[in-house]
């Protein structure tokens, strides 16, 4: 679907189900995500707020579903370059990856990590990044495997982190084999 198609499936869900409802949650956060891929930033905000309301009052926070949608509101927060909103979003999510045991298969935590690390490098918290980005590769090796594309876009990440750090020489093998 389109964004137009979308936003007309998203209308339509809202006048036949009753929020909160996973369906119409699902939809709005797809909505938000297809507005921050194509730029349209000031429309994706309130509707990754609005998915995140519903699946938190479905769910609870704690729920591999109401975590996602936060995810993609941090996702659009670090598009709009509010960086240290979007630190503080990923920042909690890691910390829910980390302290609820059925969490710990969650392959999306990686992912928390490897935009928390992306989103503490812009605000130059470079110590942290290097420790957000550890915690990616190690949560995506451990899930996915030493030669997954995921691993190697963590690693990538991780010589941007230590070129920025002006730390050269461990930089460049990592940017040489990661994506």
């Amino acid at each position: 679907l389109g964004a137009a198609e979308l936003t007309d499936v998203v209308a339509l869900r809202r006048k036949i189900l009753v929020a909160p409802h996973e369906t119409l949650a699902e939809t709005i956060e797809d909505l938000a995500v297809m507005n921050r891929e194509t730029g349209h930033i000031d429309a994706a905000e309130p509707l990754a707020r609005e998915a995140h309301a519903m699946y938190a009052a479905l769910y609870g926070e704690d729920h591999a579903a109401t975590m996602h949608a936060m995810g993609t509101l941090a996702a659009v927060l670090g598009t709009s370059r509010r960086w240290e909103e979007s630190v503080a979003a990923y920042g909690a999510l890691v910390e829910r990856c980390e302290r609820i045991p059925f969490q710990h298969d969650n392959p999306d935590c990686g992912t928390y990590y490897h935009f928390l690390a992306s989103y503490l490098r812009q605000i130059d918290h470079f110590e942290a990044a290097l420790t957000a980005n550890a915690q990616s590769i190690a949560w995506r090796r451990r899930l996915l495997g030493d030669a997954h594309v995921q691993v190697g876009r963590a690693l990538g990440s991780r010589g941007l982190i230590l070129h920025d750090m002006g730390r050269y020489h461990e930089a460049l093998p990592l940017l040489a084999e990661g994506e």
